[in-house]
């Protein structure tokens, strides 16, 4: 059997705390580095234990090269991790937000910026030839230009294409008079299209995401859920106050649910400390965070590393995940399964998800009876009473999670699922 060399396309690099990154760091965890090269566009650095050399482009570079007309992007390997030119100052740091901002007119922007910029260099295509790939594994998101460079690679090397989608934006359909919304969207859909249709296979997050998808394109593919992180969570003794952690993305309206559970947190410690509330994300602005420490008290903790995480839910005794619903972002939110609920389902600890019914993560963990479920947003406190106050935890919860924590999210499993499909595509091909 010939050996595979696949090249990863994405935004993000192989990271321990990016969700994506971390994602990829999971999908990837039985590669070997050697197999595994990474183009990103991520203006930090990648973590060279997962591929054995990486391309960077980033806006930036991108912006650069336009105004003094020469070529950009740099080869990251041993010799130079850690030597980032891409050290944060204030333009940087505007030129990173500009990115990552989707409004439509920005994005449209950001595209054209990348479709006349020159990252089309010896260099690069050195880079590719020197690494020799026989596939490309393309981390599919919301960027056209991204679509662009995979194609472009794919069609230029004759290498198959394997698309992973773990968010669901081609579905994306928001209420809007703005011309650029619908401009954008339309090129999106088109170059998505594009891709699937270049795509030797598909890779979904969700079994929703798959059949929707499916029947879209008529075109088949893979579910391959995001494995749970390496580590062993030992059992819980259960005391009061209750610890309950929140731990991820605040965005995507996520924050005004947390808001409410720290207004329902309040209102229950009226007479008695019954329940301890900590919320750890990177990404709130000062304006999320003062909504989030309701009423004086302290709930918002900030960013954790990824040991601290590990720490955290060691220490917890309740895990949070909440999704938004607000109808704007249930669109964006109705397919995907978040990658930290994989943890939270191998943690042996109870999950507490507070989301809309119907949305792919509130209903694969209903079938499931693997968490403890508030899907209405006026019942927060009356629920929260209801299962960790007024009654004991119940361990077949989280004797269930665990379970469907090693069927459908074991780390070694869903990385050799994928190898599969990269073997099967040389055998096709």
């Amino acid at each position: 059997m010939n050996k595979i060399r696949i090249l990863i396309i994405s935004h993000n690099a192989f990271s321990t705390t990016n969700n994506m990154g971390k994602t990829l760091s999971t999908l990837f965890y039985g590669f070997s580095k050697n197999e595994i090269a990474h183009l990103y566009f991520h203006s930090y650095d990648s973590d060279l234990d997962y591929c054995c050399t990486c391309f960077q482009i980033t806006d930036f570079d991108v912006i650069k090269s336009i105004f003094l007309r020469k070529s950009c992007g740099r080869i990251v390997n041993a010799l130079n991790i850690g030597n980032s030119p891409y050290e944060v100052n204030e333009i940087k740091n505007k030129i990173y937000k500009f990115g990552r901002d989707h409004s439509p007119l920005k994005l449209l922007v950001r595209d054209f910026i990348w479709k006349i910029g020159q990252w089309k260099t010896k260099t690069l295509f050195n880079w590719i030839e020197s690494f020799s790939p026989t596939h490309i594994f393309f981390a599919s998101g919301y960027s056209v230009f991204a679509y662009d460079i995979a194609l472009l690679i794919s069609k230029k090397y004759n290498i198959p294409l394997i698309t992973y989608f773990c968010d669901d934006y081609f579905n994306e359909n928001i209420k809007t008079h703005s011309p650029f919304y619908w401009i954008r969207k339309k090129i999106f859909r088109r170059k998505v299209n594009e891709v699937i249709n270049k795509s030797t296979d598909l890779v979904f997050i969700s079994d929703t995401m798959k059949k929707e998808y499916e029947k879209i394109f008529n075109k088949k593919g893979h579910v391959i859920m995001t494995p749970f992180s390496n580590f062993v969570v030992e059992e819980k003794e259960y005391k009061k106050p209750i610890l309950l952690c929140y731990i991820g993305n605040v965005l995507l309206g996520r924050w005004e649910v947390l808001a409410k559970i720290a207004k329902a947190v309040n209102n229950i410690n009226r007479y008695g400390n019954k329940i301890i509330f900590e919320i750890y994300s990177e990404n709130a602005t000062e304006k999320i965070i003062k909504e989030l420490n309701y009423n004086g008290n302290i709930y918002f903790k900030g960013r954790l590393s990824s040991q601290e995480v590990k720490d955290k839910i060691l220490e917890s005794d309740i895990l949070l995940h909440v999704e938004s619903f607000k109808t704007t972002f249930i669109e964006k939110t109705k397919h995907s399964i978040s990658t930290k609920i994989a943890d939270c389902l191998a943690s042996n600890r109870p999950l507490l998800v507070v989301g809309p019914k119907g949305i792919a993560s509130v209903e694969y963990l209903r079938e499931n009876n693997a968490a403890y479920i508030i899907d209405n947003e006026n019942k927060i406190e009356e629920k929260l009473l209801e299962y960790f106050i007024e009654k004991d935890i119940d361990k077949t919860i989280v004797k269930n999670a665990k379970t469907l924590a090693m069927r459908n999210h074991d780390i070694t499993r869903n990385s050799q699922k994928l190898r599969n499909i990269f073997e099967n595509a040389l055998k096709d091909d």
